[in-house]
């Protein structure tokens, strides 16, 4: 299993170099599990981008086949927002 933080979930969905993209792409999904905290990550930096809609759809793929660890997913997105909003 893989618990990927904010940092490499960002290099993956960029498609950027990582040291541990190889292994990620390598997974099956039901082997990479995202954090709620870090979807909420994932969304400020979503909100707080120049192509909104662009990068919320890109989300919307990733956690469609990646499952995440509860903290409360509407939080999770709410706390973008309202980070984005805020900064």
């Amino acid at each position: 299993m893989w618990l990927p933080d904010t940092n490499v979930s960002i290099a993956y969905l960029r498609n950027a170099p990582s040291p541990v993209k190889v292994p990620i792409a390598g997974l099956s999904e039901d082997q990479v599990l995202l954090c709620d905290v870090i979807k909420g990550e994932l969304y400020y930096g979503a909100y707080k981008s120049a192509r909104v809609d662009a990068n919320l759809a890109r989300l919307d793929r990733l956690f469609s086949v990646v499952q995440s660890l509860p903290f409360n997913g509407k939080a999770a997105q709410q706390f973008g927002a309202l980070r984005a909003y805020l900064a």
